[in-house]
């Protein structure tokens, strides 16, 4: 499995995309430095769009344990993929952040409502 990370900073706003293959082991190193980037921006948008999961519980794990660390800013998700999508309704990751078709539309709309 291999994965790869961008992050991008503009406006107080952090892009971290994910690319790649990624498992729960992959993940979780994760949670200090997004936790910190979250601290950071007023919002952070998860882009989603070229990462695989087989299953979608080790994110929605990250996603609650960056939520219990978020201290203001707010935690959105960036998914095109019907796949993608699709894995995040199935683990109820959409009750817990906005999901929105991609990071043009997720920094657009960053109150949007989940599911949006």
């Amino acid at each position: 499995m291999s994965l790869s990370i961008h992050v991008q900073s503009t406006n107080g706003t952090v892009v971290v995309a994910l690319a790649g293959t990624a498992d729960a082991p992959m993940l979780k190193p994760l949670l200090e430095p997004l936790s910190a980037a979250l601290l950071g921006a007023q919002t952070l948008v998860l882009d989603l769009d070229q990462l695989t999961l087989s299953d979608a519980a080790p994110l929605r794990e990250l996603v609650v344990a960056l939520l219990d660390n978020a201290h203001g800013g707010q935690l959105t998700i960036a998914a095109g993929h019907d796949h993608a999508v699709g894995a995040l309704t199935a683990s109820r990751v959409h009750h817990l952040v906005p999901i929105h078709r991609s990071v043009a539309d997720a920094i657009g709309h960053p109150t949007q409502s989940p599911g949006h």
